[in-house]
């Protein structure tokens, strides 16, 4: 458009006749050729900004994507995706397979690429190479712009990025932005839109549109030096009648996302002053809770300490007191206290909500203050006010518990004789099955059985704790009491022996039924590799003969990859080779079978 617009005003007669059209056609080639170089340029300058984050540099941008490594790095930068490694060849197909990838990656991006294929990259077209680079600038720094609008009508990023320049720089004399070519052509619109965010960088009373070369220049090196935005534009680029539209997009969106920078960091000044009080307010929390805590947790060690003094004294009215003074305590001194745990408790919980409220961390006491650790003393103190009540009550009630507890003994112990005798037999059989599956199950059901058994020792103990009991309250019948408790220890100990060897013999079958499945199942995958070496298809065509010495590289390289697998499945104990299992074919004979395949292989290798 804007070169047509040009030829129509340059022309000086008519541009009908042959003469005509052959200007015309000229003209039309040399504003083309003026626009490639600018936005060659541009996007050289905008590639380098962002290569230059891993130390890469583009300096023709015709011929140094060709390869495509450059543009997967510089899509790699800018989405920060590592997508693909580029081929390290330099021959031609190289090339194609790195810009292939590329393609892909814009394919899987959705990003719309037409009329143009990786041959164009690795041929240097530079209208497409432009073209490709102007797609990935609309995609990561265009596209995602915004502005919002009155009538919340939805705009394009190109509509958005103008209306943005539009608003920034209302109110500025001389300066009327509506497009992205003539109306920055003589700097005032740079320089409205640095003032308009940054006022103490620039003096916008001495600036004319009479001097546009100074005001580019000014503006470009204050944008470079004092807001970080690469100088992507040259004067002479820009100090014409209608610059590049592409290449003044590509600039201006780097004002709009350094400014939107600078936005977000003047509203989180406000947030630390809002939250400077926040903490502090979090901290006087923190103190009290613990204060709560260290007075609580005081009285709970000081009553535990006073509830596990267990010297009673030797009469009934004695106790009965301590019975009396127990009531109390638990009615009168120990609610109070419940109180502050929960206090403390809601204190914990409501300080955390405040501060999860406004993203901090969650508040984590001292160590030993933690409500897990207020809860742990409180439970070991009602542990504690259980264990004074039952000692006290079993002192009143000594002789007749006594009685109570060597009836249950002998309850007790007899069933575990019986589960013991029984268990013993289910131990002493040795029917494995045959195969890896049978043998799996048996390690599963003695695994089983193994646990049933190792957890029925806490029922042995409770026998030989109440034996215990019994002994150090002298009851009378004590002589008897172990007599049985030694028949029921006896009869573990020989339950235990029996579990350990029917262990060890099954552990010996499974390695065993285990070597003979693994030496199988490399036999049977030997055998499928001596098949695909075997064949005598040779190809027809040199391409067919690259691919199958490729199949037969990869077949080698699989082979090598299973030798440390062949090394351990033929390194078998001696004392396993000399073992007979139920199958058909014993160890030694499909080591053997092994060995004599691995030779074939390797013949035909």
């Amino acid at each position: 458009y804007f070169i047509q617009s040009n030829l129509r005003m340059s022309g000086s007669g008519g541009t009908h006749g042959p003469s005509g059209r052959t200007f015309e056609t000229h003209r039309i080639a040399v504003l083309q050729g003026e626009r490639e170089r600018v936005q060659k340029k541009t996007f050289t300058k905008w590639c380098n900004s962002h290569l230059s984050k891993v130390s890469l540099r583009v300096n023709d941008l015709f011929t140094d994507l060709c390869d495509g490594r450059l543009l997967l790095k510089l899509l790699e930068v800018l989405s920060g995706d590592k997508w693909a490694k580029p081929s390290k060849g330099t021959m031609r197909f190289h090339q194609l397979e790195n810009n292939e990838k590329v393609f892909s990656y814009l394919r899987h991006a959705k990003i719309k690429v037409e009329n143009m294929g990786p041959e164009d990259i690795v041929d240097g077209n530079p209208r497409l190479i432009l073209g490709l680079i102007w797609t990935i600038i609309l995609r990561f720094q265009i596209q995602d712009i915004t502005f919002e609008t009155d009538d919340e009508e939805k705009k394009s990023a190109k509509e958005a990025l103008l209306l943005w320049s539009q608003r920034r720089t209302k109110g500025y004399p001389s300066v009327k932005v509506t497009n992205f070519t003539s109306s920055w052509s003589n700097g005032l619109a740079f320089a409205c839109l640095i003032h308009k965010h940054r006022p103490d960088l620039i003096e916008m009373d001495g600036m004319s549109k009479e001097t546009p070369k100074e005001n580019l220049t000014l503006a470009f090196d204050l944008a470079e030096s004092q807001l970080g935005i690469p100088k992507l534009l040259d004067v002479e680029d820009v100090n014409v009648e209608f610059p590049d539209e592409k290449s003044i997009m590509t600039y201006v969106a780097n004002y709009y996302h350094t400014f939107a920078k600078m936005k977000m960091g003047d509203v989180s000044s406000k947030r630390i002053v809002k939250m400077i009080s926040f903490l502090q307010e979090c901290e006087g929390f923190q103190q009290e809770y613990h204060r709560l805590a260290s007075s609580l947790l005081d009285w709970i060690d000081q009553t535990i300490e006073t509830l596990g003094n267990r010297e009673f004294p030797n009469i009934l009215s004695g106790v009965q007191n301590l019975l009396s003074d127990f009531a109390k305590y638990r009615t009168q001194e120990k609610p109070p206290k419940y109180t502050e745990k929960g206090d403390l408790e809601v204190l914990f919980y409501n300080l955390n909500a405040k501060l999860r409220s406004q993203s901090q961390p969650g508040f984590t006491p001292e160590e030993g203050k933690l409500i897990s650790d207020v809860n742990e003393r409180w439970s070991q103190l009602e542990e504690s006010e259980h264990a004074r009540e039952v000692a006290l009550r079993e002192e009143l009630l000594r002789l007749e518990r006594l009685e109570r507890m060597a009836e249950k003994f002998d309850k007790k112990a007899s069933m575990r004789a019986n589960w013991l005798i029984e268990n013993h037999k289910l131990v002493s059989q040795d029917n494995f099955g045959v195969g890896m599956a049978a043998v799996e199950a048996a390690k599963k059901k003695h695994e089983a059985i193994q646990t049933d058994i190792k957890a029925y020792e806490s029922r042995v103990k409770t026998v030989v704790d109440m034996a215990t009991t019994l002994e150090s309250e002298q009851y009378w019948g004590i002589d008897r009491i172990k007599e049985d408790l030694e028949k029921v220890l006896e009869l573990w100990e020989v339950l235990l022996h029996a579990l350990v060897g029917r262990r060890q013999r099954l552990d010996m079958t499974y390695a065993y039924t285990k070597a003979l499945q693994d030496v199988n199942d490399l036999i049977d995958y030997l055998d499928d590799l001596k098949a695909q070496l075997s064949s005598s298809d040779y190809g027809r065509h040199l391409g067919d003969v690259d691919i199958l010495l490729q199949q037969h590289s990869q077949l080698e390289a699989e082979y090598n990859g299973a030798q440390p697998r062949i090394v351990q499945a033929l390194d078998v104990p001696e004392d396993m080779l000399q073992m007979k299992g139920e199958e058909e074919s014993s160890l030694a004979d499909c080591c053997t079978t092994l060995r004599s395949t691995v030779a074939d292989v390797d013949e035909l290798l």
